[in-house]
């Protein structure tokens, strides 16, 4: 937390400075009391209420104050970073009480990562969350106005570049079994200041074409570009590449992440928080299809597909290769 702190830090410096420079005797109680929910976040454990007082508060001021409006800026990314910490907190610990008493543990070495690492594998339930991806038919500006319009205000925006590689062909095998034999090269940048590179491993369960749910191996990486000539010795090549810029909007009850992919267009996804495990296939076909009604409620002008696969379109579109769409039929 040393950068959310000293961020905070950073606040309660300019705060104590407003404080002496307002005369509004109810704007002083809003920047003192504010002054002491960032101390109780320095000193205490991270609660949500907490949080969303001070980024209210925050709001109030920046209202008022033309002089103030670059504390909302500073405290933006740290709210999302506390509150995405407190989630995967959460999640953790939805986790651990859906996991069956007798979880088993496996040891076992990936054939394809031997050399850098064990693996381990717990058998057991755990938290199973969905998402859907649509088409958008309009431009990323509409969409991003027409939500804020509604209350969503911008969190963050990323680009992410994956390239797939595998050592089959389309000769053999359909596009949704080749690329369940992918490994993928990605490298993530947030708001231009953070970066992650990993080796990520993607199996998916479907019906027909819909994603019922989707797990992921990742293992950092320091290079990229070695771990790909890594591969290329092992007889892997380069399947498709996707490349694509991602701005993430919030009315903080939900998250859409548009998605504008190089070669495909604008997409949105949608991750539903719920915890799907043990749901059976209806319910979570259920549930996506109220996630799609719940964008088009917004206003927003999006297709009726619920799981857009931006590499499984690419390497489509690149092979020529026509297949059944997944949009939701009545």
């Amino acid at each position: 937390m040393a950068t959310e702190r000293n961020v905070l830090e950073q606040m309660n410096i300019l705060l104590n400075d407003a404080l002496h420079r307002k005369d509004n005797l109810k704007d002083k109680k809003i920047i003192l009391e504010t002054i002491e929910l960032i101390e109780e976040l320095l000193v205490s454990n991270i609660q949500l209420d907490t949080l969303e007082k001070i980024k209210n508060n925050l709001n109030e001021l920046d209202r008022k104050y033309d002089d103030l409006y670059h504390l909302i800026n500073l405290y933006d990314s740290v709210y999302f970073n506390l509150k995405q910490r407190l989630h995967q907190e959460y999640v953790r610990y939805l986790r651990e009480q859906n996991r069956k008493k007798e979880t088993k543990t496996v040891r076992k070495k990936n054939k394809i990562f031997f050399f850098w690492y064990n693996e381990t594998i717990e058998v057991g339930d755990s938290m199973k969350q969905i998402e859907i991806t649509t088409r958008v038919q309009c431009s990323l500006k509409e969409a991003i106005s027409l939500l804020q319009k509604q209350g969503f205000k911008f969190i963050r925006k990323s680009r992410v570049e994956d390239e797939y590689l595998t050592q089959c062909t389309l000769d053999h095998y359909s596009i949704k079994d080749l690329l369940s034999t992918c490994v993928l090269l990605r490298y993530l940048n947030v708001n231009e200041k953070e970066e992650f590179k990993k080796i990520t491993y993607k199996k998916k369960t479907y019906d027909h074409e819909t994603v019922l749910s989707e797990e992921k191996i990742n293992v950092n990486c320091d290079d990229l570009e070695k771990a790909k000539q890594l591969f290329l010795a092992l007889g892997f090549h380069s399947l498709v590449t996707v490349a694509y810029d991602v701005w993430v909007v919030s009315d903080d009850k939900r998250e859409f992440a548009f998605q504008e992919v190089e070669g495909l267009g604008l997409l949105l996804e949608y991750e539903n928080v719920h915890d799907f495990q043990g749901k059976e296939k209806g319910e979570i076909l259920k549930a996506k299809k109220e996630m799609l009604e719940e964008i088009k409620s917004l206003g927003i002008p999006i297709t009726n597909e619920i799981d857009v696969k931006k590499a499984y379109e690419l390497v489509k579109k690149g092979s020529g290769i026509d297949d059944a769409s997944n949009e939701i039929t009545e």
